[in-house]
């Protein structure tokens, strides 16, 4: 069954990176994958998702095999995904300011690195996506709202790092599937000061949350 488990998160994975979950549907399926022992509710994670319709967790295009470290997958996946990112989300264009869309904003880096660092101002919601990348965002010299702002953090076989000043009030969650996610939970700094909400994923790759002066 662990290894039934498994391809499953590894499918929910590939479905994730393509743009067939949204972020709050993907986490919820690992959820109920990482609890069940039972074999239907695996396969009815994935009944509803086109490319794994009709297929169990064993056919579909992804393995891993823990013992040896080595994992293999069908690497067209990524390549649409890829596509999909682009198109979905946009791409940073060269004086490297963000795309925003009515009040939200999105960083994105595959295979390549994107940064956001100086003076600038936090919006409503910020995307940051790395797929064989990495971004960094840092909030010590960024203008926060008083209302605060979101920021989803995806780390596919890549790095997202966010660094936060001493004294901004930052919540953590996020679900780490062969990743790392540092700095979960609650960061308390000034009780004046705004709350920032972080929902992260990593899946073969990293999400850093650091306090720094």
């Amino acid at each position: 069954m662990p290894a039934e488990r498994d391809r499953t998160i590894d499918a929910l994975t590939a479905a994730f990176a393509a743009g067939e979950l949204t972020m709050e549907e993907f986490e919820k399926r690992v959820e109920t994958a990482n609890r069940t022992n039972d074999e239907i509710a695996l396969r009815r994670l994935l009944a509803d998702l086109p490319r794994f319709s009709g297929d169990t967790p064993a056919a579909a295009h992804t393995t891993t095999h823990t013992a040896g470290t080595t994992w293999s997958r069908d690497w067209k996946d990524y390549a649409d995904s890829s596509h999909y990112m682009q198109s979905h989300y946009g791409s940073q264009n060269r004086s490297g300011r963000l795309n925003y869309r009515g009040g939200k904003a999105d960083q994105v880096a595959i295979f390549s690195s994107s940064r956001r660092v100086g003076n600038w101002t936090l919006p409503k919601r910020l995307d940051s996506v790395a797929i064989f990348g990495s971004c960094l965002i840092d909030l010590r010299q960024a203008g926060i709202p008083p209302q605060g702002g979101r920021i989803e953090a995806v780390g596919i076989f890549g790095s997202v790092q966010i660094l936060v000043p001493p004294g901004l009030n930052v919540r953590v969650n996020g679900v780490p599937i062969m990743g790392s996610i540092s700095g979960m939970g609650d960061i308390v700094g000034d009780p004046a000061a705004p709350w920032v909400d972080i929902e992260a994923v990593a899946i073969f790759g990293s999400v850093e949350v650091k306090v720094s002066k």
